[in-house]
Order: C-alpha cells, then structure tokens, then sequence
C-alpha cells in the first residue's frame, strides 16, 4: 500500500522521493503475517528502509511520533553496526561490548542448549568427539 489512511494498522514508513508531499503507509497487519523482504543492490537504501520502517512502528505510524506500539517486541541482531545509531533513541541497544549508552549483552548459560553450550566453550564438539571415539 502505498496511499492510504493511518487508521486501520497502518504506519507512514517515509515519503515518495518524486513527491515529497504524498506519505508512504504500510499495513502493519500484512506485514507482519506474511513473508517480509527488503531488496535492493548495494546503496540503495535497503538499511534505511528497515530503520525507517522499525522507527515508524516504535513512533506509531508518524515522523512526529505519537502512542507508538508499547506492546511490540522485536529483536533486531545488528551484525554490522548498521541499526544502532538510527534506532537509539526508540530503542534499548545492547551489545557485547557497550558504550556508555548502551546496554551489556548477557545471555545466561541455562538459555542455550547443551550442544550449544559445549560449542561456545569448546569450540565444534564433533570435531572432537569423533577422535576421542576413534582412538579407544
């Protein structure tokens, strides 16, 4: 949906670069019940696109920001650093290593499946299991 109205789901994710005037909206409902991607080559906004469309969501559905969506959860794994800066003020970012504004990333050992567990200590687990069986 490109036109239409903010009642109804709907968020303004942006405007039409060749009309600034006219708002671009998304049903939030359709969105989020189906399969989402966000395509394009190297530049052309893909990044943008997504933190436009995650800001639009936390502000609920305008640029000058409004009740927001206090229920909504997500969970955006930043592996490049692309989100942080551009979602800071709508968001709580955590990492590895945090910055002064940013939250320590823990995740508890009892979160994580042993395998997964045995994994991060060890390193791959079958690597090492299938010697250890072969030599006795």
């Amino acid at each position: 949906v490109i036109y239409g109205t903010q009642d109804g789901g709907q968020v303004m994710i942006g405007r039409l670069a060749s009309a600034e005037g006219i708002p671009v909206r998304i049903d939030l409902d359709k969105l989020i019940t189906r399969h989402s991607a966000v395509l394009g080559s190297t530049g052309a906004g893909k990044s943008t696109t997504v933190a436009s469309l995650l800001r639009s969501i936390a502000l609920g559905g305008s640029a000058e920001g409004g009740t927001g969506f206090p229920s909504a959860r997500i969970l955006l794994l930043d592996i490049h650093g692309e989100y942080g800066r551009a979602l800071r003020s709508v968001s709580t970012v955590f990492r590895v290593n945090p910055s002064a504004d940013e939250q320590p990333l823990h995740i508890p050992f009892w979160a994580l499946d042993p395998a997964d567990l045995l994994t991060f200590l060890m390193g791959n687990v079958r690597t090492l299991i299938i010697p250890l069986v072969k030599s006795h």
